[in-house]
C-alpha cells in the first residue's frame, strides 16, 4: 500500500496518482520548452529583423552612392570637357599673345633701324634710344669688389653672414636671425609685411638687403587717396593712344628689362589707404603658384591698333626722308611743312585743322613710347620680389583677413633693444670682409613652387592643426590651408640655415598666426561659460610649453609678445589687438 498523508492508497490509485503527476511535470517541461522556443524564435525573428533594417540601410546608402558616382562621373565630365575648352582658349590667347609680341618685336625692329633720327626728330625718348642703341641689362656685370655667390658654395649661411657684415659695416645694425628670417621669406617668393614704429628699419632693411646683393630697391610711397589698381599701375588712355603708368609699374618694367638683379619693390605707408582696394588684383594673382601671375594692362586688340597705325606713320615719315636733304631735318615740323606728307598724316590719323604741330608731335610721342615700353600684358617678372612696409596709428587702416592670410608679417622691434654687443662678436666671428654677394635671381629665387602638400604625417601640420581646432576656430578666427601651406615652405627654406625647429614654430607664429589676433576677450565660446580670454590663455600656454627649452631674443620671442597682448587685454577691458 502507499500513503499520501493521512489517507492510504490502494496500488492501483497510487499508479494512477504518479502517471498524473508526472503527466504534469512533463506537461511543465514541454511548455518550457516550448516558450524558450519561442524566446529564440523572436530573438531570431528580432535579428532578422535587424539585418533587414540594416540591408535596407545598405541598400539605400548603396543607391545613394551610386547617384553620387553617377553625379561625380557627371561633373568629372562636365570638368574634363570644360578644361578641353580652357586649354583651346588659353592656347588661342597664347597664340595671339606671341603674334603680338612677334608684331611688336617687327615694330622695334623698324625703329631701331631709324632709331638715329626718330630720337633727333624728338618721337622717342632718350631711353627708349638708349635701349636700342645699347647691350641689354641682362649681361649685367657685377664689380671686382663682388664675391660671386657660387664662389662661397650657393651656401645659405654663408650668404646671411655676408649680408650681415656687409650692412653693419655700413652702420645699419639688424640681429642676426632678422637676416636670416627676411632672406628666408625672400625665397618665399610670398608677399610680405613689414610692421614696425617709424624709424625701426623697415624700408631700412629693403635697401641694405638689396646693395649687399648687388640688386635694385625701389621705395614708392603709397597715397591716402588710392582706390584701385589704376592707381598702383597707372591707365590706359584711349584719347592718347597710350598707357600712363604709375611708378610701380615703372618698377615692374624695369625689372623685367634687368633679369640678372634682384628687384625689390617696397611700397611705404601701404595702409594708408586700405590695401584690399588699389592691391586687390595682385592678392589674386600673387595665389597661382603654377604659372607667373599675368598684369592685363590694356587691350590686345587696341595695341594691335596702335601698332598697325603707328607703323603706318613711321612708313609715311620715313617715304618722305627721300624728299627732304638729310641735313636739313632739324625737327618733327621739317616733316610737316611738306603739304604732302601734312596731308597723308591728317587724313591717317585724323588730325583736324586747329591742331598745331606741338600737340600733333606730343600725340605720336606717346603712341610709339607707349607700345614700345607698356605692352598689354606684363608677366610678373621672376627677379621681383614686393614687400609692404606698414605702420599702425590713426592715420592708417587695418590689415582685412584677406590681406593677412596671404602675407608674412615681419614686426621689427625697437633698435635700441637689440644687443649690440653680442651682435658686434657675430660679425667679428664670422671672419669675412664686408663685401657684397652677387646673386643672379635665377639661381637665388626659385620661380613660384607649389607649396608643400598637407601632410598629416608631418609634426608642423599637426601642431597648426591642432592650434586651428583646439584654439582659433574658438575665437572665431579661420586658419586656412593656405597658412599651413606657405609654413611648411617657410620651414624646409629655413631649415637650410640650421636653423632649430622650435625656432622656426616660434616664427611661423610671429608671421602667420599672432597677427590674425584682433578679438573680444568677453565673449563666450559657443554654449560654454569659457571666454575668450580663457581660450587664449590656454594657447600661450601651449605655445610656452612647444618652445620651452629653446633660447630665443625676447624680441623675437612669440612666446613673450603672446603673454604681452594677453597683459595688455587685461589692461583694457579683455580687448585684444595685436596691432596696437
Amino acid at each position: 500500500m502507499v500513503t499520501d498523508g493521512d489517507y492510504i492508497l490502494l496500488p492501483q490509485t497510487a499508479i494512477s496518482y504518479h502517471i498524473k503527476k508526472n503527466i504534469k511535470k512533463a506537461e511543465k517541461e514541454i511548455d518550457e520548452a516550448i516558450k524558450e522556443k519561442k524566446n529564440l524564435l523572436s530573438e531570431e525573428e528580432n535579428k532578422l529583423n535587424n539585418k533587414t533594417s540594416e540591408l535596407e540601410k545598405l541598400n539605400t546608402t548603396f543607391t545613394q552612392k551610386s547617384d553620387l558616382i553617377s553625379s561625380l562621373q557627371y561633373q568629372s565630365e562636365e570638368i574634363s570637357s570644360s578644361i578641353v575648352k580652357q586649354s583651346a582658349k588659353i592656347q588661342k590667347l597664347t597664340i595671339e599673345e606671341e603674334n603680338l609680341i612677334m608684331r611688336i618685336n617687327t615694330l622695334k625692329d623698324f625703329i631701331k633701324e631709324r632709331a638715329d633720327w626718330l630720337h633727333k626728330l624728338d618721337l622717342i625718348t632718350d631711353e627708349v634710344y638708349e635701349s636700342f642703341k645699347l647691350e641689354s641689362n641682362s649681361d649685367f656685370q657685377p664689380d671686382k669688389e663682388t664675391i660671386a655667390f657660387n664662389a662661397i658654395n650657393n651656401n645659405f649661411s654663408d650668404l646671411v653672414s655676408y649680408i650681415h657684415s656687409y650692412t653693419f659695416n655700413k652702420g645699419i645694425v639688424y640681429p642676426r636671425f632678422l637676416i636670416e628670417d627676411f632672406l628666408t621669406l625672400l625665397r618665399t617668393n610670398d608677399f610680405i609685411i613689414l610692421s614696425g614704429l617709424s624709424g625701426s628699419g623697415k624700408t631700412q632693411i629693403v635697401k641694405s638687403f638689396a646693395e649687399a646683393m648687388s640688386g635694385v630697391a625701389k621705395v614708392i610711397p603709397v597715397k591716402p587717396n588710392w582706390t584701385s589698381s589704376e592707381d598702383l599701375l597707372g591707365f590706359y588712355n584711349p584719347l592718347q593712344r597710350s598707357y600712363l603708368t604709375a611708378p610701380f609699374l615703372d618698377a615692374l618694367i624695369e625689372a623685367e628689362r634687368d633679369p640678372s638683379r634682384l628687384h625689390i619693390i617696397c611700397l611705404d605707408e601701404m595702409n594708408l589707404a586700405r590695401v584690399e582696394y588699389y592691391f586687390a588684383d595682385f592678392l589674386s594673382a600673387l595665389e597661382n603658384r603654377d604659372v607667373q601671375p599675368e598684369i592685363v594692362l590694356y587691350s590686345s586688340d587696341e595695341a594691335e591698333h596702335v601698332f598697325s597705325e603707328f607703323k603706318a606713320v613711321i612708313k609715311i615719315l620715313d617715304e618722305a626722308r627721300g624728299e627732304i636733304p638729310e641735313e636739313s631735318i632739324n625737327d618733327f615740323g621739317h616733316f610737316l611743312s611738306n603739304k604732302d606728307i601734312n596731308e597723308k598724316l591728317r587724313n591717317m590719323i585724323g588730325i583736324n585743322d586747329n591742331e598745331t604741330f606741338v600737340s600733333l608731335h606730343s600725340r605720336l610721342r606717346r603712341m610709339l613710347n607707349g607700345i614700345l615700353n607698356v605692352p598689354s600684358k606684363l608677366k610678373f617678372p621672376g627677379n621681383v620680389r614686393i614687400i609692404g612696409a606698414i605702420n599702425i596709428d590713426e592715420t592708417t587702416h587695418y590689415l582685412s583677413p584677406k590681406v593677412l592670410d596671404r602675407a608674412h608679417i615681419i614686426k621689427f622691434d625697437s633698435p635700441l633693444r637689440y644687443n649690440l654687443k653680442e651682435i658686434s662678436e657675430q660679425i667679428t666671428a664670422y671672419k669675412i670682409e664686408p663685401k657684397k654677394v652677387y646673386v643672379n635671381p635665377s639661381e637665388f629665387l626659385p620661380l613660384r613652387n607649389k607649396y608643400p602638400d598637407y601632410d598629416l604625417s608631418d609634426s608642423l601640420v599637426n601642431t597648426l592643426k591642432s592650434w586651428a581646432n583646439d584654439h582659433f576656430e574658438k575665437v572665431g578666427v579661420d586658419l586656412g590651408l593656405r597658412t599651413i601651406r606657405q609654413s611648411l615652405l617657410y620651414r624646409n627654406l629655413l631649415s637650410e640655415l640650421d636653423v632649430s625647429e622650435k625656432q622656426i614654430l616660434n616664427n611661423i607664429l610671429r608671421h602667420k598666426l599672432l597677427p590674425r589676433l584682433s578679438i573680444d576677450g568677453n565673449k563666450k565660446v559657443g554654449s560654454t561659460e569659457e571666454s575668450m580670454h580663457d581660450i587664449i590663455k590656454k594657447f600661450h600656454a601651449d605655445v610656452s610649453s612647444q618652445l620651452d627649452g629653446e633660447s630665443i631674443p625676447d624680441s623675437n620671442n612669440a612666446s613673450i609678445e603672446l603673454e604681452r597682448m594677453i597683459k595688455k587685454a587685461e589692461n583694457s577691458d579683455l580687448v585684444y589687438n595685436y596691432w596696437v
